[in-house]
């Protein structure tokens, strides 16, 4: 949902030429933010885990 929010602001200086891209572009901005989302969970689960260790 954030990377949503911030492409307009990102892509606006390159509009002319994203908006024939618009569709990679979005390709990438969702894997951005999927790679993201499961490096931090991946980080909170580690961090829980070795809390629990300890």
């Amino acid at each position: 949902m954030l990377p949503m929010a911030m492409m307009p602001m990102i892509s606006s200086p390159l509009s002319g030429r994203v908006t024939a891209r618009t569709g990679p572009h979005l390709a990438a901005w969702t894997y951005l933010a999927a790679w993201m989302g499961i490096a931090l969970i991946g980080m909170l689960f580690t961090r829980t885990g070795r809390a629990a260790e300890a």
